[in-house]
C-alpha cells in the first residue's frame, strides 16, 4: 500500500491488510532469533508477558478511555464503534482491540 500510495479508509479494509500489522512482531521475533538465539527468543517473551508495568501503559489505557468518551461531547457525528474499529480487520469487539 505504501509503495502505491494507497490510504487506508474506512469500510475500504481489505484481509490483506491485517497482516501488515503483524509486521513489526514479526520482525522483533526475526531479529531476535538471528542476534540471540533461542535464549534471546526465552528472554523475549518473559519480557512479553511480564506484567509489572510503569505508568505509561495506564496512561496509554486512560487516554484511550478519553476517546470513548468524546462521542459523549461532540455528540452523535462520532460514534465509539468507529473508534476500535480497524480497517482490514475483523469487528471483534472493543476488549480485544489492543
Amino acid at each position: 500500500m505504501a509503495v502505491r500510495g494507497e490510504v487506508s479508509r474506512p469500510g475500504q479494509g481489505w484481509p490483506t491488510h491485517l497482516p501488515g500489522l503483524l509486521g513489526p512482531a514479526l520482525a522483533a521475533l526475526v531479529v531476535t532469533a538471528l542476534a540471540g538465539g533461542r535464549p534471546g527468543l526465552s528472554d523475549l517473551w518473559a519480557r512479553c508477558t511480564r506484567w509489572r508495568v510503569g505508568w505509561a501503559p495506564w496512561l496509554a489505557v486512560g487516554a484511550v478511555l478519553v476517546l470513548l468518551a468524546v462521542p459523549l461531547v461532540v455528540g452523535p457525528e462520532v460514534s465509539r464503534r468507529d473508534l476500535v474499529l480497524v480497517s482490514g480487520a475483523p469487528a471483534v469487539g472493543l476488549l480485544t482491540v489492543p
